[in-house]
Formats: structure tokens, C-alpha cells, sequence
């Protein structure tokens, strides 16, 4: 897939051009997103990396596309505005397994006391009572949501490869592997 690795405001005197986006990934991608941010209608030429390929192409040759912003994280979407005019829409793709902030949990927690027997999860009559398969109905908030510091707080000792830095080598484990006949060549336990 196409992928925008770098930007520059193309200007109206053809004789004068401006220098691509340089830097890091990390910083280039921050770049190329408030540049478009700050300017969705402007008219910018982008450094074009597809399959290995580089090349440039400005706003009107990518009409119609979706294109990365120097990875999967940041999407743009050439299209055109009522009036006609270009306009670059940027969507940042989410990690589906990031865990949310304690602010956020705790929001969540709020709604769901003051929403607690209106919802239509609780209104709505047991089917376990009723006979159905469904042991694990319940409100995800409920149940418990885990927050980014919940998570960092429970694995503040976690130390990785902790098996493996206790273990010892076994004695006589290793034995001599060489077909020599020669007494120091031989296996232990032989004679």
C-alpha cells in the first residue's frame, strides 16, 4: 500500500520550492499530520513510497485514496469539498488492545451508577432464569474495566525472564560427545 513519507507546501513560483519534511519516523509522521491539520484545503506535493518505489505526487493525483502517513498509525483520505476544492481528511487508526486511562474508567463508572436500571441491559428479563446458554450476559463495566495504571501498578515487579535467571546447570548433564578411544576422550561413567 501507498504510504506518505514525507511533505511540502508546493508554492505558486515554480522557480522556488520548498525542502521535504526531514527527520525521524516518529517526528516526520508528527509533522506531515499538523501540517495537514493546520491546512486540509492546502496544496502540497508528498514523497510517495510504494513497494520499494519512491516518487512525488501532489494533491489532485491522489484524489479519491487512502493513504498511510509514514505507517499504519495515521491514515489520509483525498477528497473534495462542496465548493469543489481538495481536502485531506486524517484518521488515526486505534490499537484495538490499548487499555483506556483511570479518567476514563472512572467516567464510565459515574455513567453506569446514575444509568443503573434504565439501561436497556437491565430492563430487559434474565434469560439465564428462562433457560438460555447465555452464563456470561452481564455489563462490561460491571465486571470490571482495566485502566492503563490498574495495569501498571499489578505488574510493577514483573521482571521478564525471572524462570530462567534462577536456573542452574545441571551436573554430569553435558557428556563428552567425541568418538575418540583415548581414556580422557571417553564418556563419564565408562571405564
Amino acid at each position: 500500500m501507498k504510504s506518505i513519507i514525507s511533505i511540502r507546501l508546493k508554492l505558486d513560483d515554480p522557480t522556488k520550492r520548498e525542502q521535504f519534511v526531514r527527520g525521524s519516523g516518529g517526528t516526520v509522521q508528527t509533522k506531515i499530520v499538523n501540517l495537514i491539520n493546520k491546512n486540509p484545503n492546502g496544496n502540497f506535493d508528498f514523497l510517495i513510497e510504494e513497494d520499494g518505489n519512491k516518487y512525488v505526487q501532489n494533491v489532485h493525483d491522489l484524489l479519491g485514496e487512502v493513504v498511510n502517513i509514514v505507517d499504519e498509525n495515521y491514515i489520509a483520505e483525498f477528497t473534495e469539498d462542496d465548493n469543489g476544492d481538495s481536502l485531506i481528511l486524517i484518521s488515526h487508526s486505534i490499537d484495538e488492545g490499548a487499555l483506556p486511562q483511570q479518567h476514563t474508567v472512572d467516567q464510565l463508572n459515574m455513567v453506569r451508577k446514575k444509568s443503573k436500571g434504565l439501561d436497556i441491559g437491565d430492563r430487559i428479563s434474565n434469560l439465564n432464569d428462562q433457560g438460555a446458554n447465555i452464563h456470561y450476559m452481564r455489563n462490561p463495566i460491571d465486571s470490571g474495566i482495566e485502566s492503563i495504571q490498574d495495569y501498571e501498578r499489578s505488574n510493577k515487579k514483573f521482571q521478564p525472564n525471572w524462570n530462567l535467571r534462577r536456573m542452574k546447570p545441571f551436573k554430569g548433564y553435558f557428556y563428552d560427545q567425541s568418538t575418540s578411544d583415548k581414556p580422557n576422550h571417553r564418556k563419564r561413567g565408562r571405564k
